[in-house]
């Protein structure tokens, strides 16, 4: 496969060096893109230095990005699709079409190169303090062990494993009473309900 891999809703750089060998890629060489940045390596060197991370974490540490993560996530399993009969590629592309969001990013992962990488571990700790505070201790957990920072996932496993006092359990059940109550978005464009956590319409894809 000649040229640069790139995926949906990414737009490849136009580097022509690569940023993990310091050699010049020619038109023939195998290159893959970052799945953030869109920066152009070649296919074997972002291999063995990209950090890859689940759709999930992704979607937590780039909410911005959240559509266009679930569009390649969506793309990605419609690629692994058998092709050769055709009514049954067609059907499987319509399931996974209608899929939810949860199970679409389920066994996904982006990968993002070293610059991309080291720039979220910057930021990772404190979208990880939010999630803590939200007491989403698992998403925490798994974003900082997808991006190996292992000693603040450790940290958020022990308050997990924690025994709680009878004021805190108490306030916890109250919690999990009040989350069963589904704030739903109307578009002002197109009228569909939409999450109140999305910023942009899953109908139209206009901004909310």
């Amino acid at each position: 496969m000649f040229g640069a891999t790139s995926s949906p809703g990414v737009q490849p750089k136009k580097n022509k060096v690569c940023p993990g060998c310091n050699v010049k890629m020619g038109f023939y060489a195998n290159k893959r893109t970052c799945d953030r940045c869109g920066t152009i390596y070649h296919r074997e060197c972002l291999d063995a230095r990209a950090t890859m991370i689940s759709g999930k974490s992704a979607t937590l540490l780039f909410p911005n990005q959240h559509d266009k993560i679930i569009q390649r996530a969506r793309q990605y399993k419609i690629d692994r699709l058998p092709f050769k009969d055709a009514r049954v590629y067609h059907e499987g592309q319509a399931k996974v079409m209608a899929m939810p969001e949860s199970e679409v990013l389920q066994d996904y992962k982006e990968r993002l190169c070293p610059n991309c990488a080291e720039e979220v571990r910057r930021t990772a700790p404190q979208i990880g303090r939010n999630l803590e505070l939200a007491r989403r201790y698992e998403e925490a957990a798994m974003i900082f062990d997808d991006l190996g920072m292992f000693e603040d996932s450790g940290r958020i496993r022990e308050l997990m494993t924690r025994p709680r006092s009878t004021v805190e359990r108490e306030r916890v059940e109250k919690e999990k009473i009040v989350e069963r109550q589904v704030v739903r978005i109307k578009c002002r464009y197109c009228g569909a309900l939409n999450d109140d956590i999305r910023r942009t319409c899953e109908s139209c894809g206009a901004n909310l």
